[in-house]
C-alpha cells in the first residue's frame, strides 16, 4: 500500500512539472516571446553490451522546436560505455549536430564527450547521481569546450512487476566562450521499462540561458533506450 501511494505521488509530482512548463510555454507562444520557446526531444539510444562490461551505444535524433512546429535539431553519434563496478560508469562519445535554433541561421556542431558518472546509495532507497561531462566541440569552425555537472536524485518504486524510477535532477554548464557558468537545466521524469531490452524515458526540462537565444526553453522529451 505504502509503495502504491509513494507511487501516485512521484507522478503527481511530475505532471505537475510537465503541466507547469506546457503551460508557460503556451504563454509565451500566445505573446509571440522570441526570448521563449517549447520543443519536443524524441531521442532514441541504441547500446549493445560487449565483454567486461563495456557497451557501445549509437544515439540519434530530430528535435521540434518554435513550438513543436520544426525541426530545430538534428543529432547523430556513436560512443563506448565502460562500468568499473556497481557505482561508477565511465564513458567516451562523439555527436554531430546540426541546428536552426533561428531560421536561417544554421550552426553545424562537431562534439566530443567524456563522462564520469559515480552513483551514491542514499537513505530510504534514494540514489544520487553525479554525472560530469567534459566536451570539446567545433561550432562552424571554431574550438571552443563546456564542462557540464548533472546532479540526480532518484528512487526506484515496485509497481506490480514493474520497477519505475522517478527522478529530478539540476544541471549547469561552463562555456569555455564565455567563461562563464551561462546555462542551466532543471529536469522532472521518469524511467519505465517497456520490454526486457526496451525503456522509456518522459521527462519535462526547463532551459534558461543568459547567452542563447531563445534563452528559455521548455521541453517534453520522450527517450527510448534499446539495449541488446
Amino acid at each position: 500500500m505504502k509503495t502504491r501511494e509513494s507511487a501516485r505521488w512521484w507522478i503527481i509530482l511530475i505532471l505537475t512539472g510537465v503541466l507547469t512548463g506546457l503551460g508557460g510555454a503556451a504563454q509565451a507562444q500566445t505573446l509571440g516571446d522570441t526570448e521563449h520557446d517549447a520543443q519536443l526531444w524524441p531521442d532514441v539510444q541504441v547500446s549493445f553490451n560487449l565483454r567486461n562490461r563495456w557497451s557501445v551505444f549509437f544515439f540519434g535524433t530530430m528535435r521540434l522546436g518554435r513550438d513543436w512546429v520544426a525541426v530545430t535539431n538534428e543529432q547523430i553519434g556513436v560512443g563506448v560505455t565502460k562500468r568499473l563496478g556497481s557505482n561508477l560508469t565511465m564513458a567516451a562519445s562523439y555527436r554531430h549536430l546540426h541546428t536552426e535554433a533561428i531560421p536561417e541561421r544554421h550552426v553545424n556542431e562537431d562534439r566530443l564527450f567524456g563522462d564520469v558518472t559515480p552513483r551514491f546509495n542514499l537513505r530510504k532507497r534514494l540514489v544520487l547521481v553525479d554525472r560530469n561531462r567534459f566536451e570539446w566541440r567545433k561550432v562552424n569552425g571554431d574550438f571552443m569546450y563546456r564542462y557540464r555537472n548533472r546532479i540526480q536524485i532518484e528512487r526506484p518504486i515496485a509497481v506490480r512487476e514493474k520497477t519505475l524510477t522517478p527522478y529530478t535532477s539540476f544541471e549547469a554548464f561552463y562555456d569555455s566562450r564565455f567563461r562563464a557558468w551561462s546555462r542551466f537545466q532543471s529536469y522532472s521524469g521518469m524511467r519505465i521499462p517497456v520490454t526486457k531490452n526496451v525503456t522509456f524515458d518522459g521527462f519535462y526540462m526547463h532551459q534558461w540561458d543568459s547567452r542563447a537565444v531563445p534563452g528559455y526553453i521548455d521541453v517534453v522529451g520522450a527517450l527510448w533506450r534499446i539495449e541488446f
